[in-house]
């Protein structure tokens, strides 16, 4: 029997290339999710990359059972999330933001345009 695993996908009510983000009030947010790696799947951070508008509130959510940290490579901020915790950043210049975990080989990159 294949263990259960965490699936982790971009929650924002619509299907992968439409849109990266939706509108919540005035600002569009985006959510990233970590896995939990099992035999099947690596642990990353699921998408990877996403394209967002400026001024997209991106959130960042733990749903495993393990801590990861997210820490971004231009020093924007540098957070440990336990499991079930979540970290937002407000995105608000354009440009190319690259993040890492610490604690396990997991990438990521923002594109904000």
């Amino acid at each position: 029997m294949r263990e259960k695993g965490i699936i982790a996908i971009l929650i924002i009510g619509v299907l992968p290339g439409i849109s990266a983000c939706t509108k919540s009030g005035t600002n569009p947010t985006a959510l990233i999710m970590m896995t939990d790696g099992d035999a099947h799947v690596s642990q990353e951070f699921i998408p990877r990359t996403i394209t967002v508008p400026a001024g997209t509130m991106v959130t960042w959510s733990n749903k495993n059972n393990v801590t990861h940290t997210v820490v971004s490579n231009e020093g924007l901020f540098n957070e440990e999330l336990g499991p079930g915790d979540s970290f937002s950043y407000n995105f608000t210049s354009r440009g190319t933001y690259t993040y890492h975990c610490d604690l396990f080989d997991m990438v990521g990159m923002v594109y904000v345009k």
